[in-house]
């Protein structure tokens, strides 16, 4: 295996851990609302922390990225969701949890930021949409596992050992960084002058802010149904965190499946149309969560609400490469692109959707309904996908 390849092997580890991390936790929430006493706007909060992290951090760190080694960062980030896991293991109140949730979404930040703009770098544009999609692969295999294996372990071993095992995962990260990799990048431009000028052009960038509004507004549904559906589940149909993390799993299959398809047909057509396409059947599916009467019907909605998910998620990052090193005034022409700060951007978003999730969903189901809340949902991904459709530029070209 090349040091390139080696590396991109890496990053993919360090971001299947950190999914797996994140997911474990959804089976355990009803456990929790039982044992601090608290309501699904309260439940809610322990997502929100996570993204909290993610959000204060992400620009910050990802133009670090830009100014210093990629890679020091992701061994950060690495090394921080170990130590973060095994505080998060022996929290013993709310309040803990939600410090180390914290502190997690800031070491994800790290791993995700520095991940992505070494992916970005290190591959040239004919390679790069497949690269980044296959690193979303990785994500959503770890999204897939977590709840199920969290099911299974919460079950058999109780509510303190999973995370030890997590822990003892996100070692192998760390020692293969550790060791001496050379890594095939283009040198950086560390003037100050020309920093500040490719700083403000990507900021500026029209399909950055466009593909920033996609990821929360995809994000605020799984950040709506990560806290809610697990109590709707318990409530409605009994089930226990084994089944809770087999429904979540199906999602996490369905997503995980369905990007690569979505990702070569968006190279087909565009991703500009798969994202909007996305989008509208995300309304569609996402109000049936709250209506469905059948753990049959529940497994197939939520499986199409993954294979919604996976037609935004699996052509957007490759645009968002695309559009960050390409200038559309001058007809695409490549530029000194900033991956860092405009990958930091673009998991500041996503952690805002997850953060605005459970926060307002909750309020929302506890004020209204599940049904309402979801309905809101629907709204607001059709509303967005007409603003994909006007705003955002292609950046393939057709013959």
């Amino acid at each position: 295996m090349t040091s390139r390849n080696r590396l991109y092997f890496i990053i993919n580890l360090t971001v299947f851990i950190d999914t797996l991390l994140y997911g474990i936790i959804v089976p355990a929430v009803p456990h929790y609302a039982e044992t601090f006493d608290i309501s699904e706007t309260v439940v809610g909060t322990i997502f929100v922390a996570y993204s909290a992290g993610l959000l204060l951090s992400s620009v910050p760190v990802g133009h670090l990225c830009d100014r210093v080694d990629r890679k020091k960062i992701l061994i950060t980030g690495a090394i921080g969701l170990a130590v973060t896991t095994l505080i998060y293991m022996v929290s013993n109140s709310l309040y803990l949890i939600l410090i180390s949730r914290f502190l997690q979404g800031v070491a994800s930040s790290a791993a995700w930021t520095a991940g992505m703009a070494l992916v970005a770098e290190m591959f040239p544009s004919s390679s790069r949409g497949k690269k980044l999609g296959l690193i979303l692969s990785a994500a959503g295999l770890g999204t897939i596992v977590g709840p199920a294996l969290g099911g299974v372990l919460f079950e058999f071993l109780g509510y303190k050992y999973p995370f030890a095992i997590i822990a003892i995962i996100a070692l192998a990260p760390i020692i293969l960084l550790g060791k001496k990799n050379k890594e095939f990048l283009p040198e950086k431009n560390d003037e100050p002058d020309m920093q500040s000028s490719n700083l403000l052009a990507t900021l500026k960038n029209r399909n950055l802010l466009w593909g920033a509004i996609t990821i929360s507004s995809a994000t605020f549904g799984f950040g709506v149904i990560e806290p809610i559906l697990p109590l709707q589940l318990e409530q409605r149909f009994g089930l226990t965190s084994l089944g809770i993390g087999f429904v979540f799993g199906i999602l996490s299959l369905s997503v995980t499946l369905s990007q690569p398809i979505m990702g070569g047909l968006a190279d087909k057509f565009g991703r500009k149309k798969m994202m909007a396409a996305g989008l509208l059947a995300t309304a569609a599916v996402a109000p049936f969560l709250a209506y469905a009467q059948s753990l049959v019907l529940i497994g197939l909605i939520i499986f199409l609400f993954g294979l919604a998910s996976g037609m935004i998620s699996a052509p957007c990052l490759p645009l968002m490469a695309e559009s960050i090193s390409r200038n559309e005034a001058d007809g695409g022409a490549v530029g000194n692109a900033m991956y860092g700060t405009a990958f930091g951007v673009l998991n500041t978003a996503y952690s805002f959707g997850l953060a605005a999730g459970p926060l307002l969903g909750g309020l929302m189901t506890e004020n209204f309904s599940f049904v309402f809340t979801m309905g809101f949902y629907s709204v607001l991904v059709a509303a967005v996908s007409i603003g994909v459709m006007r705003n955002v530029w292609e950046t393939l070209t057709f013959d």
